[in-house]
């Protein structure tokens, strides 16, 4: 396999891992996604007194989704296809999956779908495709300069 086999194979690996992640999270029933969520709530409290559960939870999403993003904006750089062709189809990816996880929460015990959830798992795929297109610029800029 040539070099860039492998790098592809890792990519494809990777990108399964996060959507295992994200899909993990969403069967899990209300009361341990709670729990789970907790643990993590009351390290962010000693450092930020006034977040509310809420709004860890919410970070969660646009944070694993964000990851998502990152992911998939790596693709015009491993496949050398123009981000023109690929970029329709990476945020369509991006809200087809945010779709689908929250179908999922709907017959899980104790969640449910939420559109609000829909659009911010979209934006925090959209910061992911961003952040990781303006470090691969910064990163040609500086190599031709």
């Amino acid at each position: 396999m040539t070099k860039r086999g492998y790098r592809n194979l890792l990519w494809g690996i990777s990108v399964f891992g996060v959507l295992c992640f994200i899909f993990k999270n969403s069967l899990m029933p209300a009361s341990a996604s709670s729990e789970e969520s907790g643990s993590f709530f009351e390290l962010l409290r000693s450092v930020f007194p006034s977040i509310t559960h809420h709004t860890v939870r919410k970070l969660a999403h646009l944070s694993e989704y964000a990851l998502l993003g990152a992911h998939f904006a790596l693709i015009p750089y491993l496949w050398k296809t123009p981000t023109r062709i690929t970029l329709p189809v990476m945020l369509l990816f991006g809200t087809l999956v945010g779709v689908l996880d929250e179908g999922i929460q709907r017959f899980v015990p104790g969640r449910g779908a939420s559109l609000a959830d829909v659009a911010l798992d979209s934006f925090g795929y959209l910061v992911g495709l961003v952040l990781v297109f303006a470090l691969l610029r910064l990163r040609k800029e500086r190599r031709h300069a």
